[in-house]
């Protein structure tokens, strides 16, 4: 463009990428993965809600939770009508774990939302000797990223709803 214009101009052509202006003009620094990450699969879930979505499925789903295995990275995902769903989907995917792959999950982390802070949830991590441990709202990458790739899926609700409800066998 510079040159149909005939403005003289000197082009550097090294390849030289100053990082620190590169990280000045970031919005957030870039996400770390632990430096400890589990090495057995299924010992440590992540879990966290996205919802309420703009549209509701045909089946009246207007919400999702999400569990992702922290060693090999493998997501399951329910789709929900309301958030109440997630203490009975969570019984039912930890019967799924330990019946279809005899494991043991010893640490579940989430956020601090209500639908993983009641008593009744509380009780059933405790009862099975699962610990509980809470990140920082908004502040899991962990599901920035799967959210991120799920929500921006064309097919998303397609997804949702013809390949993954044969796992939700709710009432």
């Amino acid at each position: 463009m510079l040159k149909q214009s005939q403005i003289s101009f000197t082009s550097d052509t090294s390849k030289f990428v100053c990082t620190t202006c590169l990280e000045g003009k970031l919005a957030k620094l870039p996400f770390s993965y632990p430096a400890v990450k589990s090495v057995k699969p299924l010992e440590v879930i992540h879990s966290d809600v996205w919802g309420l979505s703009p549209t509701v499925s045909v089946e009246g789903f207007r919400y999702y939770v999400s569990f992702i295995d922290e060693c090999t990275r493998f997501t399951w995902i329910f789709p929900m009508i309301n958030k109440r769903e997630v203490y009975s989907i969570f019984v039912y995917f930890h019967t799924f774990l330990v019946t279809q792959f005899s494991a043991t999950l010893r640490v579940f982390q989430s956020d601090g939302g209500g639908e993983y802070l009641s008593n009744k949830f509380k009780h059933y991590l405790l009862t099975k000797g699962i610990i509980h441990q809470m990140s920082c709202p908004y502040t899991s990458a962990y599901f920035r990223n799967s959210h991120h790739s799920i929500t921006n899926c064309p097919f998303t609700s397609e997804i949702l709803v013809s390949c993954l409800c044969y796992f939700y066998l709710f009432d």
